[in-house]
C-alpha cells in the first residue's frame, strides 16, 4: 500500500506540475458532485467515480527530449516504448523504473565477462542486459567481495565492481535477473583465478647451441607453468630476435661475425608479477671451421710405395677434402675424413699436399702446403750372416725397420727337420714363422722367418732336430719399399742330383715381389756357381766351409716373369737340394 500511495503522490505532483496548478495551503476537492473536501485533507479526490487520472505518457525519444531540455527531479511519467512508469532523477539526468507490469520471469542472462587471471584488488565484470528485467541479482562464490561488502548483490547495474582478497580459485561469478514477475534461473558461471605470485623461473627447453653466422630462423623455446608472457634477452654476440618477442618462443637471426659462447635469457610472467631470469643458454656463433693443419706424415716416400698416411686437425671439421698433386701419387682411401693413405707416385717428383675442412657452417680455406718428395725406390738386399754347426747362437743386426730376416738350416737330410729357431733381443717378433721345410735322401733345407720390427740387434738360437749335421745362415733383406708379405711364402724346389748333374727350381713372381733362393750342395766338392734367370742378382753368400749359399733377388715392374735357379753343375759324391722361395 505504501508503494501505491507514493505512486500516487508523485502522479499528483506530475499533474500539478503539468497543468501549472499552484497548490496553497487549503482545502481541494476533486469530484463531480461540488461537495466540499474533506476538512483533514490537502487535496480530496472523491471516490467511486468512474473517471480516473491518465498519467501523462510518451515515447524513450519523448523522454529523453525532456531530460535533456532539463527536466523536473522526479518527474513521472508513463513510457509506453517499455510500458513502465518512470521518473527522472537529476543527480544522474537519468530516468529509472518505478514501475513495469509484466507477463512472466525474465530470461536467463549469460555468462558475466570480465579478466582472468588477476590480481589481487578491483575488476569489474559485466552482462549483457535482460529484456524485462528491472534488476539482476549477482552472486560470488568466494575469493572477494562485491562494493558494498558482500558476496550477494541485487541491483538495476549490469556491471558490479568486485575486490579480490584471496589467491587461487577458481571463483565463480553467477547472475540472475529478476522483475515484479519472478526470477530466471541463475546464469553460467565465469570462472575467475586470482594471482598472488610469479611463474616459476623459466627453463630454455631447446634451441641450438651452434648457429651459423648471419644464419636466419633459430628458434628457442622456454616453460613455466601459468606464465603469460616471456620477455626474452639475447647476446648481441648471439644475434636479434627477429619474432617472437612476449611468447614462449622466440626466432633469432644469428651475428654476422662468429663469436661466443654468448647467453640467451627470458624472464617469465603472469597477470600480476615477473619471475627471475632463467639461466643463461650458451649459444655459439660459428663460422667455417678453422683453417685445418696437416699434423703428421712422411715428407719423403719411394716412387710406387703404399700406405703413406696424412692426418688434418681442424677443430669441429666433420669431413676434410684433400688435394694430392699427380707428382706425390693418387689417394687410395680416406678421402672425406681427417686420414687419408696415399700411394707414391711411379715416378720421382715433389709437390705440395693440400686440405680443406668442413662442417654446417662452411668450408675454410686450404691448409699451408705440406711438401712431399718422391724418391726413387732401390731394394738393397745385404748381407749379414753367420753359419754354424749343429745346434747353434749366433747373432744379426738391422739398419731399420721393414727389415725381412730368413733363417736358413742345411745340411743333411735323411730325416725332416724336428728343431726349432728362435729370436730374442730389440724389438723382437712375438712369432717366428716356419715354412717349407724340405728334405731329401741327402741333403734338406728348412726355413724361418720374421720382419725385424725394430734396428737392433736379434739373437737367433736354432736347436737341432732329426739333422745329425747341418749348417745355419741368416740374412737381411733391407730397405725394402714395402713390408714383405710373408703370409705369401710359396716355394719350388729340387733334390738330389746325380754327381755332375745340375739341379733346377723355378717359381712364377708376381710383380713388385721378392725371391730367395737356397742351395746346399753337402759332402764337399763343385764350384757354387748358382745362375738366376730373368733377374737380376742381388745378394750372393758361400759357406766357407761347405757348399751352400743364399741369394736374394727383387723383381720390379708390372711383368710377371718365371724364376729359374739352378745349382751350376755339381761333381758331389753325396746330395745336393735347392730351394727357390717368394716371400711377398
Amino acid at each position: 500500500m505504501k508503494t501505491v500511495n507514493n505512486i500516487f503522490c508523485k502522479i499528483l505532483v506530475a499533474f500539478l506540475v503539468i497543468t501549472g496548478t499552484t497548490l496553497y495551503a487549503q482545502n481541494v476537492g476533486i469530484n463531480s458532485t461540488g461537495a466540499a473536501p474533506n476538512g483533514s485533507a490537502i487535496l480530496d479526490l472523491s471516490p467511486n467515480t468512474a473517471g480516473g487520472f491518465l498519467l501523462p505518457y510518451m515515447t524513450t525519444a519523448n523522454m529523453n527530449s525532456i531530460s535533456a531540455a532539463g527536466a523536473t527531479n522526479s518527474l513521472l511519467i508513463y513510457n509506453y516504448s517499455v510500458n513502465c512508469i518512470e521518473d527522472y532523477y537529476s543527480t544522474c539526468s537519468c530516468w529509472e523504473p518505478v514501475f513495469c507490469p509484466c507477463t512472466a520471469a525474465p530470461a536467463t542472462p549469460g555468462a558475466p565477462t570480465g579478466n582472468t587471471p588477476v590480481c589481487l584488488g578491483s575488476q569489474t565484470y559485466s552482462v549483457t542486459p535482460v529484456s524485462n528485467a528491472s534488476s539482476y541479482t549477482w552472486t560470488l562464490s568466494s575469493g572477494g567481495t562485491f562494493s558494498n561488502g558482500l558476496t550477494t548483490i541485487t541491483g538495476s547495474a549490469t556491471s558490479e565492481a568486485i575486490t579480490w582478497t584471496t589467491n587461487g580459485g577458481p571463483y565463480n561469478i553467477t547472475v540472475k535477473a529478476d522483475n515484479t514477475c519472478g526470477t530466471s534461473a541463475t546464469g553460467p558461471a565465469f570462472a575467475v583465478t586470482v594471482a598472488a605470485t610469479a611463474p616459476p623461473v623459466p627453463t630454455i627447453t631447446s634451441g641450438p647451441t651452434t648457429i651459423c653466422k648471419s644464419s636466419a630462423g633459430n628458434t628457442y623455446t622456454a616453460s613455466s607453468a601459468g606464465a603469460t608472457s616471456f620477455t626474452w634477452t639475447v647476446n648481441a654476440t648471439v644475434g636479434t630476435i627477429t619474432s617472437g618477442q612476449g611468447t614462449a618462443t622466440i626466432t633469432v637471426t644469428a651475428n654476422a661475425a662468429a663469436g661466443g659462447p654468448a647467453n640467451i635469457t627470458c624472464t617469465a610472467s603472469n597477470s600480476c608479477l615477473t619471475s627471475g631470469s632463467s639461466a643463461g643458454y650458451a649459444v655459439t656463433v660459428a663460422g667455417a671451421p678453422p683453417v685445418p693443419t696437416v699434423s703428421s706424415g712422411p715428407t719423403t716416400i719411394t716412387t710406387s710405395s703404399t700406405g703413406n698416411t696424412y692426418t688434418a686437425t681442424s677443430a669441429g671439421a666433420t669431413s676434410f677434402t684433400w688435394t694430392v698433386p699427380a707428382s706425390v701419387g693418387t689417394i687410395t682411401s680416406g678421402q672425406g675424413t681427417a686420414t687419408i693413405t696415399v700411394t707414391g707416385a711411379a715416378g720421382a717428383g715433389s709437390g705440395n699436399i693440400t686440405v680443406t675442412a668442413t662442417d654446417a657452417c662452411g668450408t675454410s680455406a686450404s691448409s699451408a702446403n705440406y711438401g712431399v718428395t718422391v724418391t726413387a725406390c732401390t731394394e738393397v738386399v745385404t748381407k749379414d750372416a753367420e753359419n754354424g754347426s749343429e745346434s747353434s747362437t749366433f747373432s744379426i743386426t738391422t739398419t731399420g725397420t721393414n727389415e725381412l730376416v730368413v733363417v736358413a738350416c742345411t745340411g743333411y737330410g735323411g730325416n725332416s727337420f724336428g728343431g726349432s729357431v728362435s729370436v730374442s733381443g730389440a724389438g723382437s717378433p712375438a712369432t717366428t714363422a716356419y715354412s717349407n721345410v724340405f728334405s731329401g735322401s741327402d741333403a734338406g733345407i728348412a726355413v724361418y722367418w720374421f720382419v725385424a720390427a725394430t734396428a737392433g740387434t736379434y739373437n737367433i738360437s736354432i736347436n737341432e732336430g732329426n739333422y745329425s749335421n747341418y749348417y745355419n745362415f741368416a740374412v737381411a733383406l733391407k730397405g725394402f719399399c714395402t713390408t714383405p708379405g710373408a703370409a705369401n711364402f710359396n716355394s719350388s724346389n729340387s733334390n738330389t742330383a746325380t754327381s755332375g748333374t745340375s739341379l733346377g727350381a723355378t717359381l712364377s713372381e708376381a710383380a713388385n715381389s721378392y725371391a730367395i733362393g737356397i742351395y746346399t750342395n753337402y759332402w764337399l766338392g763343385g764350384a757354387n756357381n748358382n745362375a738366376w734367370t730373368n733377374a737380376t742378382e742381388l745378394q750372393y753368400l758361400t759357406d766357407s766351409e761347405d757348399d751352400s749359399s743364399i741369394a736374394g733377388i727383387a723383381i720390379g715392374g708390372a711383368a710377371t716373369p718365371t724364376i729359374t735357379a739352378t745349382d751350376g753343375g755339381s761333381t758331389t759324391q753325396g746330395g745336393t737340394a735347392l730351394m727357390l722361395i717368394d716371400v711377398k
